[in-house]
């Protein structure tokens, strides 16, 4: 499967600048037309304002108790500037060796895609790494989690890969496109295939062994659940939580 790298006009040299053309010989249009446009399978017009207004809601409602939270999670925790980037680690007796691996992973991408590094220096207000099961984006404060477990014994190009996915969602979420219940499926889908474009340039950078990562992105890449998006989303439109191969719908 080629990686689709995310659309731009910078001109070739880049992996973001490698996207598909449509059948009229034109790009295939930047980041929210791929994510948003609609396949002739896309649910009814009202399924996606309920399940889009119930998430306006929700995220209403939380934004006071999430907007303190994390000032509360960045107090607590000891930050440092890499690279031009606030990293911030919570509660953990050697911070140095997150931040040294955190460096890394940002010269890492500084070196194979330098318009890549500057966007995530642009999208993201901080990296901060705590005790997470999971990576994730705040799309309330632009902060970038991490978790330690994704750091600790693992590669630079794992965790550099790590940090690529989260920026793709901080460059939609700049574009202004949010992570609708319905688009949730698309959105992880092109992060996931960034992923494996920024990996697939580290062999012909001189990396080994990671032949072994690659495959794991590939696989993740055919396999996420398009229908995932929340209960009352998948409620809605009638469709199973289940990975579905991938399908030529989501590049027409």
């Amino acid at each position: 499967m080629e990686p689709r790298g995310i659309c731009s006009r910078d001109g070739p040299g880049s992996v973001s600048s490698d996207c598909r053309r449509s059948p009229h010989g034109r790009r295939g249009g930047g980041l929210t037309h791929r994510i948003s446009r609609r396949d002739p399978d896309t649910p009814p017009v009202w399924a996606i304002a309920v399940a889009r207004g119930t998430y306006a809601v929700g995220r209403a409602l939380l934004t006071p108790a999430i907007l303190p939270f994390e000032w509360l999670v960045v107090a607590l925790s000891r930050c440092r500037l890499i690279r031009g980037i606030a990293v911030c680690v919570l509660h953990s007796e050697h911070p140095e060796g997150l931040w040294a691996a955190i460096d890394r992973a940002l010269a890492l991408i500084e070196r194979l895609d330098p318009r890549r590094y500057r966007r995530l220096g642009r999208d993201v207000t901080r990296i901060v790494v705590a005790a997470l099961p999971s990576n994730l984006f705040s799309a309330y404060t632009g902060n970038c989690f991490v978790g330690q477990m994704g750091i600790v014994g693992n590669s630079d190009a794992a965790v550099a890969t790590q940090l690529v996915h989260e920026a793709v969602h901080a460059r939609l979420h700049q574009r202004g496109l949010r992570s609708w219940p319905d688009l949730e499926g698309r959105i992880e889908e092109l992060c996931i295939g960034e992923e494996v474009a920024f990996c697939r340039l580290l062999a012909p950078a001189g990396f080994e062994k990671t032949e072994g990562l690659l495959q794991e992105l590939e696989e993740d890449l055919r396999t996420y659940p398009l229908t995932k998006g929340g209960l009352l989303y998948r409620w809605l439109v009638s469709r199973e939580p289940s990975p579905v191969p991938r399908s030529g719908r989501l590049r027409r």
